[in-house]
């Protein structure tokens, strides 16, 4: 599966996580960060569904989320707020809240989640950061610019071969899919 490099490459989780377990041992870390982590990402979710709605619809959005089915894509290997610790795991309540105080035009505080969710998880992040950028660009004309030069960036980069970059336009083959 890791026959490409693993995503250790992109992420702070791993030493974030390892300090922990050192800490408090594998199964307590690995436990207690899975609570906060939860936690979190089912505040983030209550958070953004009451600024569109009043509380007792962003309730009854919880109670939804908790039970359907968090597996979506192809073969169904993408999931949200998973029952097990990943960077993902902390990746996904910082790319909401910074939707939720970018919607507040808290835009440093929306950025700096940004950052820090991309820290975590790039590819996790990517979607949050882009429309918090689209939201910053109607606000501030100059934003469409940075988005525009960042895009161009990124697209130059993978395609030039630098990393991280370079991985963006990678593929795999049937034979690589048919192992699953």
């Amino acid at each position: 599966f890791f026959v490409f490099g693993s995503q250790n490459n992109y992420t702070i989780f791993s030493p974030f996580y390892a300090f922990f377990i050192k800490l408090f041992g594998l199964n307590f870390a690995s436990i207690f960060l899975l609570l906060i982590a939860q936690s979190a990402f089912f505040t983030s979710v209550f958070l953004l569904i009451k600024k569109f709605t009043n509380f007792n619809f962003a309730v009854f959005g919880i109670i939804v989320l908790s039970i359907a089915n968090p597996f979506y894509g192809g073969y169904g290997i993408f999931s949200y707020g998973e029952p097990f610790l990943t960077a993902r795991s902390f990746a996904e309540p910082s790319s909401l809240f910074a939707l939720y105080f970018g919607l507040d035009n808290k835009w440093f505080l929306a950025f700096g989640l940004g950052f820090l969710a991309g820290l975590i998880h790039p590819l996790v992040a990517l979607p949050a950061v882009f429309i918090l950028w689209f939201l910053f660009s109607k606000q501030y004309k100059s934003g469409y610019i940075a988005l525009v030069l960042g895009i161009i960036f990124i697209v130059i980069g993978a395609y030039l071969g630098i990393h991280p970059f370079n991985k963006l336009f990678l593929t795999y083959d049937n034979a690589w899919w048919h192992l699953f």
